[in-house]
């Protein structure tokens, strides 16, 4: 069809118009094409007289549909159908439709001529749709985050009295199958002792393997803790070869079954940091290149490499290399774009290494990419490091106490107050071998023992 004829259709279809229709048709133009939208005119058959509009190409739909039915077209799509006879009837409005995993939202009127038909002006919000999504799935994710934060608080009382006794159990334990040895030796004819001797001997490994599963747990609820905390901007001196270790443990569920994580961790210099986000950024890192691996995967032949050392100019370099399939060069100027994935449906949302780079860069750091295709991808975070922060004694956390020192009747003094009786009493009994140990439930009644 000529630009004549569909000028004289446009014209029609507007009601009327002074101006040259070569000249209204010209200017029409100028206007779909440079916005998101589809304008289209209908027959009373169903037949296509317009259909121009930017989103036609970029879109991939056949620009050439002028000529043919509506029916012919979209036969399996009954909304499409639907709102094409509703209009047809008189009626307008608007309505979203989807076309081939595509959104439009458009608006349909019955056109007011003798020939009749049906006028629309489709608007493509697909992209608005996808980050609706995107959005929704951020907001799930920050609730499931508050969720685990509140949980890995009320779980970690009772972790760490359960901790505590496992540790006097463990400790004392060995006690009992050295005296029934003892007693065994004593009265070698004896099948009762001989029988008590070998339970005993088998009970300290158990033990000793439920307290490693328990300890596990309390790093879990901590790391979780500490990955979800409130996400404020305080920074503070970090050690950042801790937070890499926090980040393997909390990302082991995603990477233990495709493949092998490896760890080079230099001693390094802190850095001036908000713990929750660095974790944050490694955490990232480490899922993205789990999930890069196929799902056949096997941890005998696929690596993840987490390294941490120093540059020539002082600054903290921590590399998170993988040998999966790597990036193409068509893509990887696009990873850090916001809501830009590769991934399924419900598996990524595009905004993880884009967030990423705004954490890194806030801290004045760096992050970067090189991959190569069928070799492996390798991630760059460059921090700079934090000043006036001496490393010479290890943070008081991670101090241990000296357990040689021996009881005596003159020991050291310890109270100790917590709301939770049970956490008291596993302090009690956690202290008790190296301390007197006082044990109090409230400020008030400290003061009075005091």
């Amino acid at each position: 069809m000529s630009d004549d004829s569909k000028a004289e259709i446009l014209a029609k279809a507007l009601g009327g118009n002074e101006e040259p229709a070569a000249a209204l048709y010209a200017r029409f133009l100028d206007v779909v094409n440079h916005a998101p939208v589809i304008i289209f005119a209908l027959d009373r058959d169903g037949v296509f007289t317009l259909a121009e509009g930017r989103s036609l190409v970029q879109r991939g739909f056949p620009t050439q549909i002028i000529g043919r039915c509506i029916f012919d077209i979209y036969p399996p799509n009954h909304a499409i159908l639907s709102n094409f006879r509703r209009a047809l009837a008189g009626e307008s409005f608007t309505d979203t439709v989807e076309v081939d995993s595509l959104f439009f939202e458009t608006w349909y009127a019955p056109i007011a001529s003798e020939q009749g038909g049906v006028l629309g002006v489709a608007t493509d919000v697909t992209d608005r749709r996808q980050m609706q999504a995107t959005l929704l799935a951020a907001e799930r994710m920050v609730a499931v985050g508050t969720i685990a934060a509140s949980v890995a608080h009320e779980i970690n009382n009772p972790l760490s009295y359960v901790v505590a006794c496992l540790d006097l159990l463990v400790r004392e334990g060995t006690v009992l199958p050295e005296l029934a040895r003892a007693v065994a030796e004593r009265h070698p004819d004896d099948a009762d002792v001989a029988k008590i001797h070998q339970l005993l001997a088998k009970m300290v490994e158990p033990f000793e393997h439920i307290q490693d599963g328990v300890e596990r747990m309390r790093l879990i609820a901590g790391d979780l803790r500490t990955f979800a905390r409130a996400d404020g901007r305080e920074q503070a001196p970090v050690d950042v070869r801790a937070v890499l270790q926090s980040a393997i443990r909390m990302s082991s569920n995603e990477t233990r079954y495709k493949a092998t994580v490896k760890s080079e961790l230099d001693e390094v210099p802190w850095v001036l940091a908000n713990e929750p986000r660095l974790a944050q950024v490694f955490l990232n890192l480490l899922v993205n290149a789990a999930q890069a691996f196929p799902d056949d995967a096997s941890p005998e032949t696929s690596e993840i490499l987490v390294a941490a050392r120093i540059d020539d100019e002082g600054r903290i370099v921590v590399e998170v290399r993988d040998n999966g399939p790597g990036i193409t060069a068509a893509v990887l100027p696009r990873i850090f774009e916001p809501f830009f994935t590769t991934k399924p449906v419900g598996v990524g949302t595009g905004l993880g290494l884009s967030v990423c780079r705004n954490i890194v860069e806030s801290y004045g750091g760096e992050i970067s990419v090189t991959s190569v295709v069928g070799q492996g991808t390798s991630f760059l975070v460059v921090l700079p490091r934090a000043r006036q922060v001496s490393r010479s004694a290890p943070p008081p956390s991670s101090r241990r106490r000296d357990s040689s020192m021996p009881p005596s009747g003159n020991r050291p003094r310890v109270l100790v107050i917590d709301d939770d009786s049970a956490l008291r009493n596993s302090f009690r009994l956690t202290l008790a071998h190296e301390f007197a140990v006082s044990v109090v439930g409230c400020g008030a009644d400290a003061l009075e023992l005091l």
